[in-house]
C-alpha cells in the first residue's frame, strides 16, 4: 500500500469529495477505495460521523507518514484471518513454519535457523511471511555479503510455492456479507422513540436518507442500519475455512450473536413465531491464490460472468489477492462449492487431461449444482468464449485457449436484486 495514496485520498474528504468522486478521480473501484478508507479509520485518521459525510482529524498525515506499509495479502497461516498480524513477528513467523514442517534453512535445510528479512526495511520492506526466510546462519551471513544469486533465488522460490500451498491456497475467504432482518410490529418501534432511546443511552447514531427513514449504528464494530421493518447488517471482515458452507456457518453464529445484542441493547425481541426472519442480500467468497486467477492478474485482464439475473463469477484481482469469487446474493456459496471448486480441483488432480477432458469437466462438476442450471450453461458457454487457461495446466490446455476469447461485458451495472432467504441453506 502506497502511503502517497492515503495522502491523497485524506486531501480529498478534506475538500468534501465523495467517496464515488473520489473513486471516479482515481479511476480504481469502490471497493479498493473501502479498504484504503478503512485502514485510514483503523488508525484513527478519519471517521465516519454521517451518511456521506466524513470528519479528517488534524493529524491524519502525521498518521498515515508514521503508518509501517502494511501488505493486502491474506495470511491465513493459522487456519484464521491473520491480516491483523502484519507486521508479524519472527517469533511468529517461525511458529508458523514449525507447525507447518518448514522450520528448516531454504538452502541446506538446516534446522538451526535465523529469519532474514528479503527486502530490507530500509527500503520499505515489513515483516510478512511472504519477505521472510528461514536461513542458517552460515547462509543468512552469506547472504547479507554478497546478496541473493540465482542459486539462492531459486530455493527461495521453491520455499515460497510450498509456503503458499500449505497456508493460503485455494481455500475460501469468505466476505462482503449482508444481511435484513425482518421487524414484526414492535409497540413504541419508531424513529422518534429510538432517537431519544440512542441519546439517553450516548449510542452515536447517524440519519438514514432512505424511504422510511432509520438510523445507523455500530455494534460489535459492524455497520448497522435500524428502521421500522428491518435491521440490516454489513459485515466486511473476512473469514477463511476450507468451504464456503463452513464460512458460512461461522458467519450465521456471528451474526445470531450480534442480533441478540442488538436485542438486549433495545430490551426486545426480534423473534417471528419463536424463529429470526432474514436473508442473506449479499456474499462473496473467493479462491484465493487460485490458479486462473493468478493467470488473469499475469496478463493483468479481468473476468465477469453474468447469467439473466446478474454477475456471479469475478476475477478482477481488487486487492492483489488473486482469488476468483463467486458474488451472486443467492448462489454464492452453491457456486463455489458445487461448481468452482471440484472444477478446478479436478484439473489440477488430472495430468492427462485433453481439451475435450476439460469441458467435460466442466459439465460434470456444473450437473453437481442444485437448482441452479443456469449458471452451469452460462458458465460453461462463457468459459468456451472467454477462459484464458493457465500456462501450468501443460500444453493441451493452451491450446483450449486458441479457442476461447472474449466474454459478455454488457449488463456490468445490472443490479442484484435477488435475495437469499435462510431457508435455502
Amino acid at each position: 500500500m502506497k502511503k502517497d495514496f492515503l495522502l491523497d485520498i485524506i486531501k480529498s474528504l478534506r475538500k468534501g469529495l465523495r467517496l464515488r468522486d473520489i473513486a471516479k478521480k482515481f479511476n480504481i473501484s469502490k471497493q479498493n477505495l473501502h479498504y484504503h478508507i478503512s485502514v485510514l479509520k483503523r488508525i484513527k485518521a478519519v471517521d465516519k460521523i454521517g451518511y456521506g459525510v466524513w470528519e479528517v482529524y488534524e493529524n491524519a498525515e502525521l498518521k498515515v507518514k508514521k503508518l509501517v506499509t502494511k501488505s493486502t495479502r491474506i495470511t491465513d497461516v493459522s487456519m484464521k484471518d491473520l491480516s491483523k498480524e502484519i507486521p508479524i513477528s519472527k517469533k511468529r513467523f517461525k511458529e508458523i513454519l514449525h507447525s507447518r514442517g518448514m522450520d528448516t534453512c531454504v538452502v541446506c535445510d538446516n534446522d538451526l535457523i535465523q529469519i532474514h528479512r528479503i527486502k530490507p526495511e530500509s527500503k520499505g520492506g515489513i515483516n510478512e511471511i511472504f519477505n521472510l526466510i528461514p536461513l542458517c546462519p552460515n547462509h543468512h551471513l552469506d547472504i547479507h555479503k554478497f546478496g541473493i544469486n540465482d542459486y539462492y533465488k531459486g530455493k527461495i522460490n521453491s520455499f515460497y510455492e510450498k509456503l503458499e500451498k500449505v497456508t493460503v491456497r485455494n481455500r475460501i475467504r469468505g466476505h462482503g456479507f449482508q444481511f435484513r432482518l425482518k421487524v414484526k410490529e414492535l409497540r413504541g418501534w419508531n424513529q422518534e422513540n429510538r432517537i431519544k432511546f440512542y441519546k439517553k443511552k450516548g449510542i452515536p447514531y447517524y440519519k438514514l436518507k432512505v424511504f422510511g427513514g432509520g438510523e445507523g449504528i455500530v455494534v460489535n464494530k459492524k455497520k448497522v442500519w435500524i428502521t421500522n421493518k428491518s435491521v440490516i447488517i454489513f459485515d466486511k471482515a473476512s473469514i477463511i475455512k476450507n468451504t464456503a458452507k463452513e464460512v458460512f456457518e461461522e458467519e450465521l453464529n456471528k451474526i445470531i450473536d450480534l442480533i441478540e445484542k442488538i436485542e438486549g441493547m433495545f430490551k426486545t425481541s426480534f423473534k417471528i413465531n419463536g424463529k429470526y426472519k432474514f436473508k442473506v442480500t449479499r456474499q462473496h467468497y473467493a479462491r484465493m491464490k487460485d490458479d486462473l486467477a493468478k493467470e488473469y492478474n499475469r496478463k493483468n485482464k479481468k473476468l465477469y460472468i453474468y447469467n439473466e439475473k446478474g454477475l456471479w463469477f469475478v476475477i478482477d484481482n481488487s486487492f492483489n489477492l488473486e482469488e476468483s469469487e463467486t458474488v451472486h446474493p443467492k448462489t454464492a456459496k452453491r457456486d463455489m462449492d458445487k461448481a468452482i471448486v471440484p472444477f478446478f480441483n479436478s484439473l489440477q488432480e488430472n495430468q492427462g487431461y485433453t481439451p475435450r477432458f476439460v469441458l467435460d469437466a466442466l459439465g460434470k462438476n456444473l450437473e453437481l449444482m442444485n437448482g441452479i442450471q443456469q449458471n452451469q450453461l452460462i458458465f460453461d458457454r462463457n468459459m468456451k468464449s472467454h477462459l484464458e487457461v493457465l500456462d501450468k495446466l501443460g500444453n493441451e490446455v493452451k491450446r483450449l485457449s486458441n479457442v476461447i476469447s472474449g466474454v459478455v461485458k454488457e449488463n456490468k451495472k445490472l443490479k442484484l436484486g435477488d435475495q437469499t432467504t435462510l431457508g435455502d441453506f
